[in-house]
């Protein structure tokens, strides 16, 4: 028994060696791949708002599906994408998978992230400092982008409910994609837009920037200390400068190939239309303001706290010359520099002997001139007159604090003294009983509770000489009625008659077809009558203006509605037409000639034949809310399809 059992053992040793063997390798090949596999963030610490990128690279040939799943307790996935890079050193070829994670940290602090599978292989732990935005910004000029936030003339003091301005503006050196500017966030306080973005470029510490400028009007709506938290800009950038940031990136840039691709769409850079871009983003700083209430000394019984405030009235056809029981009606007009319609408050009058007031609501509206909120406060004032002589307004007087000489003024609307006319002096003679009998209708709403006012009451009985004047009055009232209704019916059965006579729709190609096409040749005539003087004077924004009428007037129906798809219909002139988009939309285009375009396009649009008309055209919207540019290759695509295209 004894040899048997020696024989089986020996027979059992190959075998456990193999195995040993086998997992050796394995164990080695896992911690080779281990080895091989690098993960790390392209920064090791940002601040609240900005995105980071994870890389995962190998050298190994291959790279397996990543587990993202770690990632989802401290991060957003915005976006992956994948690249390889091939190297050739001393005959040695080298490749570099890598894979590019946008993430956006969640908080605040230091993330600790753990290991990642990729694979069979697995990644070491990672390591992200997450920091506040500091006050000061997060960059100045001579930075490619960055932000600056001003509040008024500079000062940090103010009044409660008093109108400051703000301005934004973004300084980018490098062409933007794509961005995201976002409005001051402001608690205690009411923020307004104000006008439209302004855009233009200029200089800092030697480098151009292309500016974007918004102004915003801030009111605190209580006192104490006030905080502007920072601005944030998100976008994406394109990778090379080029020229726009006075390098020469490419062998494109040489003055040799601006010749020779002078009318093409290459000219400035054959590979824009694959350059995804980087992300890029800034802070500006914060601001603290210290907010004032209102002083104990102010006489006035609203607070209105404006750099002008004044008072005028005006009365329906001048100044009338009033009589007992007739209305009229007087409206007085607040102005105020720096504050809204809103904040104005309604004049209360004092009870003046002799008349009868009735005020309307206030109608009120805000104005703005790109810089400063103009409130205007509309109040009409029906007013009577009850008995004859001379009668007395007074003056009217508005109390408001100046806010640029920092003290109380008072504006004042002069009293005025009006003759009032006995009701027997009218001049169609009537007696002071029929005066007060027949009034105008009313034409407004105070005016009705005045005529209520003034009617006797229901159980009040008239005179047998009024009743006669009415009856024949109501007969004057039924024979103009049938007189009218005759006229109508003629004119009604003469408008069935023709419309009888008439077809009921125009036959194929008869003549309402005809001066459809005239109109349309009309049009187009017109539009590019509008597009050669829009290209003599350089006026790029007319050009295209005119440039998609005169397209919408020749492809009736089937018309582009944006430059880009306009282009790809175009036998000629595609070229110069994505020129005009260029220099429309992107920041760092700079000035259009539009000599090439008239060029191109005098002959008339000639289509191409090739591109399916009436589908798939959508606007794109300006910059900074739009989300892509058009490409300056064959075409265009939106960051949201590129991110799809990376998954």
């Amino acid at each position: 028994m004894i040899p048997k059992a020696s024989t089986a053992r020996k027979a059992a040793w190959p075998m456990s060696l193999g195995l040993l063997v086998f997992l050796l390798a394995v164990v080695l090949t896992r911690a080779a791949a281990a080895a091989d596999l690098r993960a790390y963030f392209d920064r090791k610490s940002v601040y609240e708002g900005d995105t980071v990128t994870l890389v995962i690279e190998t050298n190994s040939g291959t790279l397996g599906e990543p587990d993202l799943s770690p990632l989802d307790t401290d991060f957003d996935v915005l976006g992956t994408s994948q690249s390889t890079n091939i190297s050739i050193f001393n005959g040695q070829r080298t490749d570099t998978i890598r894979l590019l994670v946008t993430l956006a940290p969640r908080h605040s602090g230091t993330i600790e992230v753990s290991p990642l599978m990729v694979g069979n292989a697995q990644t070491g732990p990672l390591r992200l400092q997450v920091g506040k935005v500091p006050d000061g910004g997060t960059a100045g000029a001579g930075d490619d982008i960055f932000l600056e936030l001003e509040v008024g003339d500079g000062s940090r003091e103010l009044m409660v409910q008093q109108q400051v301005p703000v301005r934004v503006r973004l300084f980018s050196a490098l062409p933007l994609l794509s961005g995201d500017l976002e409005d001051p966030q402001v608690e205690g306080a009411l923020v307004t837009k104000l006008g439209q973005d302004r855009e233009y470029s200029t200089h800092r510490n030697g480098r151009e920037y292309q500016v974007i400028e918004r102004s915003y009007s801030l009111s605190p709506e209580h006192s104490g200390e006030l905080h502007i938290p920072p601005v944030r800009f998100e976008g994406s950038a394109r990778n090379s400068k080029g020229r726009a940031s006075g390098s020469r990136g490419s062998l494109f840039d040489d003055p040799f190939f601006d010749r020779f691709f002078q009318n093409s769409p290459l000219s400035q850079d054959p590979f824009g239309a694959f350059d995804r871009g980087k992300p890029v983003s800034a802070h500006s700083r914060g601001i603290d303001l210290h907010v004032k209430a209102r002083p104990g000394g102010y006489d006035g019984a609203h607070w209105l706290p404006a750099q002008a405030l004044q008072v005028e009235d005006s009365w329906a056809g001048g100044v009338p010359e009033l009589r007992v029981g007739e209305p009229v009606k007087r409206t007085l007009t607040l102005q105020a520099k720096g504050l809204s319609g809103s904040q104005i408050p309604q004049i209360q009058l004092p009870s003046i002997p002799g008349l009868r007031v009735y005020p309307d609501k206030p109608e009120s509206e805000t104005r703005s001139d790109g810089n400063t909120l103009y409130g205007i406060s509309r109040q009409g004032i029906i007013l009577i007159p009850t008995k004859p002589g001379e009668l007395v307004i007074p003056e009217i007087r508005v109390t408001w604090w100046d806010t640029d000489a920092k003290h109380e003024r008072v504006t004042t609307l002069p009293s005025r003294t009006l003759k009032v006319a006995d009701a027997a002096v009218a001049a169609d003679g009537t007696s002071p009983e029929e005066q007060s009998k027949v009034q105008p209708e009313p034409r407004t709403a105070s005016e009705t509770r005045a005529r209520k006012a003034d009617q006797p009451s229901e159980g009040a009985t008239a005179s047998s000489g009024n009743d006669s004047l009415s009856a024949e009055s109501d007969g004057r009232y039924w024979l103009a009625g049938a007189i009218v209704l005759v006229i109508l019916v003629g004119i009604g059965g003469w408008l069935l008659f023709r419309h009888r006579r008439s077809p009921t729709s125009p036959e194929p190609g008869g003549q309402t077809e005809a001066t459809s096409q005239d109109a349309a040749r009309v049009r187009a005539s017109s539009a590019r009558k509008a597009l050669r003087t829009a290209c003599e004077t350089n006026d790029a924004r007319a050009a295209a203006k005119a440039l998609l009428t005169w397209a919408e007037a020749s492809w009736q129906g089937e018309a582009p509605h944006n430059l880009g798809n306009l282009a790809a219909r175009l036998a000629e002139g595609a070229g110069q037409v994505r020129e005009l988009e260029r220099s429309l939309y992107a920041p760092t285009s700079g000035s259009w000639d539009g000599d090439a375009l008239w060029q191109a396009l005098q002959g008339g649009l000639r289509h191409t034949g090739n591109a399916a008309p009436g589908k798939g055209d959508v606007l794109p919207p300006l910059y900074p809310t739009r989300r892509d540019l058009p490409a300056e290759g064959a075409r265009s695509e939106t960051l949201r399809d590129r991110a799809d295209e990376d998954r």
